[in-house]
């Protein structure tokens, strides 16, 4: 009887785990009347929860346990009737993301310029925090003979402002201050391109034009941690796909050196803390 008692308890929890969405991002205002809560990342939503919609446009990104990673919209009939724009969980229009396969990335585009292009069917944004790093090959690229790497922001039909960008070894650095124009990283009005200078021919070439989503608030952190602790049950490297895949898709594509040091110190600390 004991047995059993157990049994049916685990099979409880399951379903509760199986069924739980935990909330990555929200575009528009969406408000779980079950708990009365504003929609935040880190939010829970279970099935039965009903939610109530600012907009047909609303979304709100989740990622399910043993599922995966889906977007969540208004189900065509609250859309029809827009003042009713209430759904329950289950019955909301649920799209699954697509999936990333980082494995089959080549050499080549984990190095600069590379490692800084975009794809436009997920987000054209690269995501820039404080402190950016990407590999150079120095052999394409040489910075010892007085070559360097700049960026250039040319801000309305204002003179191009030019900031040298600083390579250690065979890592650059880009730093989130070397958007500035006028006191302000302003991206829509900024068109950014990083280049190359090359002494020997003493000429310029520019490289790739950027569009910045900056990372202000620790936002990537923020998204790490909330998958790594909603997703118990993925392997470490599916884990990792998956963060990879929010933080690209919601914020922009990430510096590869900086999102694994901060995924792998992430993943240490919070599964420690959860085997406690």
């Amino acid at each position: 009887m004991k047995r059993i008692s157990l049994m049916l308890t685990s099979l409880l929890v399951a379903v509760s785990i199986y069924s739980q969405y935990t909330v990555t991002k929200v575009n528009g205002q969406v408000v779980n009347l079950t708990t009365n809560e504003l929609l935040k990342p880190g939010s829970h939503l279970s099935e039965t929860d009903k939610m109530k919609w600012s907009s047909p446009r609303d979304r709100v990104r989740t990622i399910i346990a043993g599922k995966g990673i889906y977007i969540i919209t208004p189900s065509p009939e609250s859309q029809k009737e827009r003042s009713k724009l209430v759904d329950v969980v289950k019955f909301t229009l649920h799209i699954k993301s697509r999936e990333f396969n980082l494995s089959g990335r080549s050499d080549n585009e984990e190095i600069i310029p590379w490692v800084l292009s975009t794809e436009s069917v997920i987000n054209n944004k690269n995501l820039i925090t404080p402190i950016n790093r990407y590999l150079v090959d120095t052999t394409h690229y040489s910075v010892s003979n007085g070559g360097r790497f700049f960026l250039q922001a040319n801000h309305r039909n204002d003179e191009a402002i030019i900031k040298p960008l600083q390579v250690v070894a065979d890592t650059l650095y880009l730093y989130a201050d070397s958007f500035l124009v006028n006191g302000i990283t302003d991206s829509a009005d900024v068109k950014y391109t990083v280049g190359y200078y090359n002494k020997v021919q003493n000429s310029s070439v520019p490289l790739i034009r950027l569009y910045p989503y900056f990372d202000t608030g620790n936002e990537m952190k923020t998204l790490l941690e909330i998958i790594i602790n909603s997703d118990g049950h993925d392997e470490k490297e599916q884990l990792r796909v998956s963060c990879y895949q929010e933080v690209y898709e919601t914020m922009g594509k990430p510096s590869s050196i900086l999102f694994n040091e901060l995924f792998n110190q992430l993943y240490k600390k919070l599964r420690t803390k959860a085997e406690r």
